[in-house]
């Protein structure tokens, strides 16, 4: 003989509440990958958390702050770039923001802006330059790239100029 298993039947209450968990548990499974994109690419962190190339240090700056940089990322976000023979800086929808060194951010629209011969790009596809116009500071600009060595970049505005190298 088989058991015989009663299940007591649910109030209306119940199942609105497991129907709430239910979804609220798959929202929050299918929101995590889109809030995980709108993350900042950049996280601070204490300078001893930091690995410095070998050698002595010979560019110590008056004011900085040490971060590090989600390179996947940062590297997603290049590739779907638009080239800036096919859109104008202030028409593009492409965005990054840029820590300071007050801890602050500042948003750019940016494009891909090659500087290298053709040869020299064939030669060395790794390397790959690009430029932005300020957003909240429209007289600011960068100019950043990606190498072997990592990401640079240079904001210059009326207000300061900004330098990111990799440590």
């Amino acid at each position: 003989m088989q058991p015989t298993f009663l299940l007591p039947k649910k109030s209306l209450m119940q199942q609105r509440l497991k129907s709430g968990l239910l979804t609220t548990f798959i929202l929050v499974f299918v929101c995590t990958p889109i809030l995980a994109q709108r993350k900042s690419l950049w996280a601070d962190v204490a300078e001893t958390q930091i690995r410095v190339a070998q050698g002595a240090r010979t560019i110590v700056p008056r004011v900085y702050r040490t971060l590090a940089l989600n390179q996947s990322g940062m590297k997603n976000l290049l590739k779907s770039l638009p080239m800036e023979s096919n859109v104008a800086i202030r028409n593009s929808n492409s965005i990054i923001r840029l820590p300071l060194p007050d801890g602050s951010y500042e948003s750019f629209r940016v494009v891909e802006s090659p500087v290298m011969e053709p040869a020299l790009m064939k030669k060395y596809p790794e390397i790959k330059t690009y430029s932005g116009q300020g957003i909240e500071d429209p007289a600011a600009t960068v100019r950043f790239d990606w190498t072997p060595k990592g990401f640079h970049a240079m904001v210059l505005s009326p207000k300061c100029t900004v330098f990111i190298d990799p440590g």
